[in-house]
């Protein structure tokens, strides 16, 4: 492709020179022959000067679109797929991206196919990133700056600093061993993910994205203590979840505290908590009230 813009630029070129070379030669053999086709030859001058913008724009046009396919790499429309939310055509680029993955690439395919649902891929992948000596050193320096070339429209730029990726990372793995059904393994996972932004909450400009990944983390914790039938851990995550306004992200954090109360034969509050998640947009709590509140 490189070589096919070189030509094309060269062939573009040469054509500009031929024009002007032939002005020349026609030019003296007026000037020499009959001084009356000066106005012929102004034409003449106009016309071809004019082929000559237009093939110079041509070449900025065709130097503009090499520089955007040299940039825009299988990753690159990946990363951009992928933040758009085209989740299949962001697979279908980092599937032929380069076959010695960087911990970049590996990080974005883990996502995608956790997007995807694909959840043991996914793992395979974010485990990777985890383990990763280069993820684990936090210094400055962003895990990756992606800059997105468009021709008629604003170019995209993406990046992502290292904490934020080792901790959405943690995340993704607690999120995706949960739907495998390995619970001890989640808490696991999501407890290296608080640890971290606790270390580094300095690092994240954006308070809210902050609150609402420490939510999660600790709504994983609640899930999985429950499933586990560690029912002090998971009431003391799911109180967590509410004390910082997370139930709005997490309704089932009231659901959940119902299931509790009514294992503690507390009938009365095991309802109001049922009702609270229902309120807050969780319609299976009315199940259980139905069920058990009559």
């Amino acid at each position: 492709m490189k070589e096919y813009f070189i030509n094309m630029k060269n062939d573009l070129l040469g054509i500009i020179l031929k024009c002007y070379e032939f002005i020349g030669k026609y030019f003296l053999r007026f000037l020499v022959d009959d001084y009356k086709n000066l106005n012929q030859m102004k034409k003449l001058i106009l016309k071809t000067s004019l082929v000559g913008i237009l093939i110079l724009f041509l070449i900025v046009a065709f130097e503009y679109s090499y520089k955007i396919i040299d940039n825009n790499n299988e990753f690159v429309n990946a990363v951009d797929k992928y933040y758009q939310g085209n989740y299949k055509e962001a697979n279908d680029y980092i599937e032929k991206s380069s076959n010695n993955k960087s911990i970049e690439e590996y990080y974005i395919r883990g996502s995608i196919n956790y997007k995807l649902n694909n959840y043991n891929k996914a793992l395979q992948d974010l485990a990777v990133v985890s383990d990763s000596d280069s993820l684990k050193k936090m210094d400055s320096l962003p895990f990756f700056e992606i800059h997105k070339l468009h021709f008629f429209s604003d170019s995209n730029y993406y990046t992502l600093s290292k904490p934020n990726a080792y901790i959405e990372t943690c995340l993704m793995k607690s999120e995706c061993k949960i739907k495998l059904k390995d619970y001890r393994g989640a808490i696991l996972d999501a407890k290296t993910g608080i640890d971290s932004l606790v270390k580094y909450q300095n690092w994240f400009d954006d308070k809210l994205q902050l609150n609402n990944i420490f939510i999660s983390l600790n709504y994983n914790i609640g899930l999985s203590s429950y499933k586990i039938n560690d029912i002090n851990q998971s009431l003391i995550s799911f109180n967590t979840v509410i004390k910082y306004k997370g139930e709005h992200l997490f309704p089932e954090a009231y659901t959940y505290k119902g299931l509790i109360s009514q294992m503690k034969k507390e009938k009365d509050s095991a309802c109001l908590y049922y009702s609270k998640a229902g309120e807050l947009g969780d319609t299976n709590a009315y199940n259980y009230i139905k069920k058990y509140c009559k």
